[in-house]
């Protein structure tokens, strides 16, 4: 699904320059015309472009893919009593679209909602925004997670009648947080280095779910059974 995000632009435009070249080249046996070696160079360029700029967009989500199998990574070393989600496209209870989870955990002390991000550059968080080497963030990451903690409480809800604490969570997979693990704006945002102990902080070894997070946990398990069937 990230590739076809990515190079769909590239797809429709093959497509179109397929319908072209069927319209305006002529017959072989007739000479070619001014205006079909015109077209062909404009397709030319923009088929140029079009794979330029989804080679950028490739080289993001490679990055991004290998942040979240970084953090997939780290989660493994989670202790028994916590069950890990990767990847998941949970429809929102809205209809109005598909929220795409890199990864939730549902353990004894919750639900966590976990959005990865593998950014260059020094992190940092001032007055409830995120900075990059000393510039605000463009598209603010706290509210993406907080959005994706509302849309994986809707869909809970939904499907089980019950409305656990839904934490978010904003990992810099890549990055060295000055502060290690940071409350904004009700998200928690930590690094790599301290994602783990943000999940476990204050959990009992040995406990096991209660019977919310349970439910929460069937219901997550049976998604994505009846994604793989």
């Amino acid at each position: 699904m990230g590739m076809l995000r990515v190079f769909w632009p590239v797809l429709l435009l093959v497509m179109v320059i397929g319908y072209v070249l069927g319209v305006a080249l002529p017959p072989v046996d007739d000479p070619p015309t001014l205006w079909s070696g015109v077209a062909l160079l404009v397709l030319a360029g923009a088929l140029a472009y079009v794979v330029n700029h989804c080679r950028r967009g490739y080289a993001m989500f490679l990055k991004g893919a290998r942040g979240e199998e970084q953090t997939a990574r780290i989660l493994g070393f989670l202790p028994s009593g916590f069950y890990v989600f990767h990847s998941l496209q949970l429809p929102q209870s809205t209809g109005s679209g598909a929220g795409d989870f890199d990864h939730v955990v549902v353990g004894p002390n919750g639900v966590f909602v976990i959005e990865t991000k593998n950014w260059s550059g020094d992190i940092d968080t001032m007055d409830g925004q995120v900075y990059v080497d000393g510039e605000p963030a463009k598209r603010s990451p706290v509210e993406q997670v907080k959005d994706h903690g509302v849309m994986f409480s809707e869909w809970i809800r939904e499907q089980e009648k019950v409305t656990p604490k839904v934490h978010e969570v904003l990992c810099f997979v890549g990055s060295e947080l000055p502060s290690g693990s940071k409350m904004v704006d009700g998200v928690t945002v930590c690094d790599g280095r301290s994602l783990v102990s943000v999940l476990t902080e204050g959990v009992t070894l040995g406990g096991g779910l209660d019977g919310v997070h349970t439910r929460v946990c069937h219901a997550l398990q049976l998604h994505v059974q009846e994604g793989e069937a």
